[in-house]
């Protein structure tokens, strides 16, 4: 094949006349724009890249229109194997819902630990059949309340959570706070706390956790607990 002889032209035009009456030009121009780039989606090429505005090195970049370099993303990954530590890496199992994801050192399997896996997601309610729930901390009750406040039932009527004989407690997250001022039957605010008619522990979803317990000497076998988190 002969050697073709060529220059690459760029930015040049030219003009075709196309009605000699209105004297009506069209520029054709040998530059091609971004938009007249056309995909096979009907997009064209200004649509589907001209959103981004260049390249960047940052890592504290908080522009929605520029692209992280790889030297960016390198300096990223580079801080992750930091953080992490020696040969520690995450990893992922599952796809959609199912998805869970590992930390694993190495290719040892038994460090293999699921992260977030001691995480527990706040219930809509619970019920118990049957409990004893003594005086003081002989056999007190213990609730979780995720930030809630706890509402609480139950068919025992003699026994009912709003007769005066239950005490309930908020638990602070300092428990050696809360062991100084613990005093059975007689504690006080701000970590006694009220029911209300509704069956609602005022205030409960200040604390991580509430206890109650009965107030006088004895227990009581309380059946069909209607524990709500609301």
């Amino acid at each position: 094949m002969a050697t073709v002889n060529e220059q690459i032209v760029t930015g040049r035009k030219f003009r075709k006349l196309v009605d000699e009456a209105q004297k009506l030009w069209q520029r054709i121009s040998f530059w091609t724009k971004a938009s007249d780039v056309e995909f096979n989606d009907g997009s064209t090429a200004e649509t589907k890249m001209g959103a981004i505005n260049g390249i960047t090195d940052s890592l504290v970049s908080t522009s929605s229109n520029i692209a992280a370099s790889a030297s960016a993303v390198n300096q990223l990954n580079n801080k992750l194997n930091v953080q992490l530590q020696g040969d520690v890496r995450i990893f992922a199992e599952g796809s959609g819902e199912n998805v869970k994801y590992y930390a694993q050192s190495g290719a040892d399997a038994a460090s293999k630990k699921q992260l977030g896996s001691g995480m527990y997601k706040c219930p809509d309610r619970w019920h118990i059949a049957s409990k004893t729930v003594g005086f003081s901390r002989n056999n007190p009750m213990f609730i979780l309340t995720f930030r809630r406040n706890i509402k609480i039932s139950s068919s025992a009527q003699q026994y009912g959570f709003q007769n005066k004989l239950w005490v309930f407690l908020g638990i602070p997250v300092d428990n050696s706070e809360f062991d100084a001022v613990f005093a059975p039957t007689d504690a006080v605010a701000p970590y006694k706390l009220s029911i209300n008619q509704d069956g609602v522990i005022v205030d409960s979803g200040k604390y991580p956790a509430i206890m109650l317990y009965l107030g006088v000497n004895g227990s009581v076998v309380l059946n069909n607990i209607n524990i709500e988190w609301v």
